[in-house]
């Protein structure tokens, strides 16, 4: 009874190591001066400092198709972007600098553990199939993987910082960030 008892808790705890979570961002990553704003025409970046702001992907399929899902690591800026009726979801990524946007492979959500991506594709246009894949930070080296993966969606990761979208007439929207007041 010990052995099967001990033999099952190992096999529960092996089962659970298998799925790898992260907390990706739809609006704001607030990351010391600089905020990142995921809009309805794209992805910025605003200097809280001197308050100017850097566009650093363009959204040319607004309203039709959404940015959000981010996460900062090691200087770059991980997203997803939507999909249009059966197309997948892409997973992107860009240098803080603005510089190298680059779309790494489909996928509906991904986790970045240390040196990798790991994430889940749709097979073919199908939203109940997908299959878990890895590749490296850069999408190369893309192959199977055995690891699940589960994001958890916020609107930001700082109290007080949201995008609010504002009706400028004529069914022309405009986001702004809205910061705590101080």
């Amino acid at each position: 009874l010990i052995a099967a008892l001990i033999l099952s808790n190992t096999v529960s705890a092996f089962a659970a190591s298998k799925t790898k979570k992260m907390t990706v961002y739809n609006e704001v990553i607030k990351s010391d001066k600089y905020v990142y704003c995921a809009a309805g025409n794209g992805i910025y970046k605003i200097d809280l400092e001197t308050g100017s702001n850097q566009k650093l992907v363009k959204n040319d399929a607004y309203p039709f198709v959404g940015i959000g899902g981010m996460k900062l690591y090691k200087g770059y800026l991980y997203y997803l972007t939507g999909g249009t009726g059966i197309a997948s979801p892409s997973l992107c990524r860009i240098n803080t600098n603005g510089k190298g946007n680059k779309k790494l492979d489909s996928a509906d959500m991904y986790v970045i553990k240390k040196k990798k991506v790991y994430y889940t594709k749709r097979v073919g246009d199908s939203y109940n199939k997908s299959v878990k894949r890895q590749m490296n930070l850069n999408g190369s080296k893309k192959k199977k993987s055995s690891y699940r993966v589960k994001n958890t969606f916020k609107d930001s990761n700082a109290t007080g910082y949201y995008i609010k979208q504002v009706e400028s007439g004529s069914g022309v929207y405009s986001d702004y960030l809205v910061t705590p007041d101080k």
